[in-house]
């Protein structure tokens, strides 16, 4: 098991190092120093972020996957973008991250256009978890440190308490336990704790701006609701984006940007929504069926 294990890691690391070669093909990300000398190296997210009539196509595309998106995004704030499948969501957020380079004089941190921007530089004080966030086979303190300097156990408990991973790292080995199936003490993962490990990980990093893609597409409802006001909380002076096709986050963000088709079709907080009775009103109906209605509808912290 453990030598199938292996050769799986293998094949998935070769196929992502096809998808990097790919990607620099396309030439999406920021030009290189030497064509941009000027660019700012120390990135710190001091007002917000603004997006000006942005439409972005892929290369080899003819239809837009957005089209005249506008955004203004105070430092702090936590935003929630709601749409289906092919919505152009994460196609926005990887944009704002400088994973896509803008067209020209459509995004703007602190009043400076992206291209002025070294990428290094913004992705320092950015961080993102996507929904296919990598599944490390260390042990539990290692995934969540991974790359930073380690935090006092005791502030890593805080943090796995308060994502509710209790249940799985009160272990024989603590926060050393190892997960996933290569070692023979180790503890294999559901998706929904390894989706638990991956968003401890970006938190621990205590970013300016972070972004959560599906964040909880792995829990069911109920939990989600739960490890929506952990998340909050635990970034609550941070700018957040949250990107879901579930709307139970929506009664607990600041704004809302309901996509469809790559275009913002409605925007505002929950209520402005609910009482313009649009497409977020009729969504919410359906959906809310999925939750325990004193988890969706009590006003906890609000």
């Amino acid at each position: 098991r453990n030598i199938l294990s292996l050769f799986l890691q293998c094949k998935n690391l070769v196929e992502n190092l096809r998808y990097v070669d790919e990607y620099q093909k396309l030439d999406l990300i920021t030009p290189s120093k030497g064509e941009n000398q000027a660019a700012i190296t120390d990135f710190q997210l001091k007002q917000g972020i603004e997006v000006i009539d942005l439409t972005f196509t892929y290369p080899n595309r003819e239809e837009p996957a957005l089209h005249k998106i506008n955004l203004s995004i105070k430092k702090g704030e936590k935003i929630a973008i709601i749409g289906d499948n092919a919505a152009g969501k994460s196609t926005l957020i990887k944009l704002l991250l400088g994973l896509y380079q803008a067209p020209d004089n459509t995004i703007f941190y602190d009043g400076v256009e992206q291209k002025q921007l070294d990428v290094a530089g913004l992705w320092k004080s950015c961080g993102a978890i996507f929904q296919d966030f990598m599944k490390y086979k260390v042990s539990i303190q290692d995934n969540i440190c991974l790359g930073n300097e380690r935090k006092d156990d005791q502030e890593l408990y805080h943090l796995l308490e308060h994502l509710n991973i209790q249940d799985f790292y009160r272990l024989k080995n603590g926060l050393s336990t190892k997960l996933g199936d290569i070692h023979e003490d180790s503890v294999d993962l559901s998706g929904g704790q390894w989706q638990r490990i991956a968003l401890a990980r970006l938190l621990h990093r205590n970013l300016d701006l972070m972004v959560l893609d599906e964040p909880t597409s792995a829990l069911d409802p109920n939990s989600e609701v739960k490890v929506f006001d952990d998340i909050l909380e635990l970034a609550k002076d941070k700018t957040l984006f949250i990107i879901s096709h579930r709307i139970g986050i929506g009664k607990k963000v600041d704004r809302i940007y309901y996509m469809r088709q790559g275009s913002i079709i409605e925007q505002g907080t929950h209520q402005q929504l609910m009482d313009a009775k649009g497409e977020y009103y009729r969504t919410w109906e359906r959906q809310s069926e999925w939750y325990n209605s004193e988890l969706v509808y009590e006003n906890r912290g609000s």
